[in-house]
Order: structure tokens, then sequence, then C-alpha cells
């Protein structure tokens, strides 16, 4: 694709030359016009093109050195592993393709903090708050929290019945009498 944009110039210079030369009526002004237009053309566009190239792996290497960072803050330092570099078919040296190789095990944490559950997908134990795998990436099934236990209610016995009330009742429920606070 990259070529394409190169030889349209070519079309452009042949264009200009056939203008030139119905406005000059000289042949020679005409194919020394489009054969200018064309080179200067050809040359600007390879400038910008590899411009851009210089810029796009720039940006790549940023974006792989992040990933690296990131993957380093995330797992131990044993289980991570480095990326593959390949030359990509038809490609110059400057554009290679990095892969990450996905994590055969994700290893178990040291000492967890909270509660763990294993990952779905890797197996990996995870935080049981996590809405993502930090292993592999895949998310995670989201389960209720646990209520909280509520403490155990005091019981009393009503003073005229005997019967076994709640504390926090204010009359019994068995005689009906009003129980004093």
């Amino acid at each position: 694709m990259r070529k394409t944009y190169a030889y349209n110039s070519i079309i452009i210079g042949f264009l200009v030359g056939l203008l030139v030369g119905l406005s000059s009526n000289s042949v020679l002004l005409a194919v020394l016009a489009g054969l200018g237009v064309a080179i200067v053309g050809f040359i600007v566009i390879r400038v910008i093109e590899n411009a851009i190239d210089a810029g796009v792996n720039k940006a790549a290497d940023k974006v792989k050195d992040a990933y690296s960072k990131h993957r380093q803050k995330t797992m131990p330092a044993s289980a991570v592993v480095p990326p593959v570099t390949t030359q990509m078919p038809g490609s110059t040296q400057a554009a290679q393709r990095t892969t990450f190789p996905q994590q055969a095990e994700a290893p178990a944490p040291e000492a967890p903090a909270e509660p763990t559950v294993p990952c779905p997908n890797c197996g990996g134990q995870v935080r049981a708050a996590a809405r993502f795998c930090p292993f592999c990436g895949g998310e995670m099934p989201q389960t209720p929290a646990p209520e909280p236990e509520k403490p155990a209610e005091q019981k009393t016995d009503c003073p005229y019945c005997g019967a076994q009330v709640r504390s926090t009742a204010k009359f019994c429920p068995s005689c009906g009498s009003a129980l004093k606070q």
C-alpha cells in the first residue's frame, strides 16, 4: 500500500505534463514538467512515509515498554515471560512484530491478605473482589458479597407469663402485656 501513494505522484506528474503541454504547445516543456513533478512528488511522499513509519515504531516501542513495566509490577519476577520479537515478512528492520506470550500457569500469591478465588480462564488465584484476572486479563464472575452476620438478639422472660421475649419488644407476644423498658 505504501508504494501506491508514491506511484500516484507519477500519475500526477503525467497530468501536470499534459496541462503544461496543452498550455505551452511545447512537448519538451511538457515532458520536463511531468518528470519533475513526478520525481519530486515521489521523493516527498517517500520521506513522509518514512517519517510516519518511524513515529509508529517509536509509539509501538513505548507501548511495549509500558506493557513490560505493567507486567513486572503485577507479576512476580519468576513469572514474567520475555516478549518475542520476530521480523515481519517483506518489511524493513525497523518494522518488527513484538508478541507477548500468554502465561501458561498463573503463580499462586505468596500470602493472600483477603479471600481468593480461582480464575475460570487460567486457574490463577485472584482476589475475590477483583473484576479482572491480573494474570490473563479475563473477566471474573461477580458474586454478591456475603451479608454481615447480625448479632444474636438477647431474649428475656416476660414478667407476667414467663414466655421468651426479645429484649427490644414493647409487648409480650404470648400474653400481650406491656413490658417495662
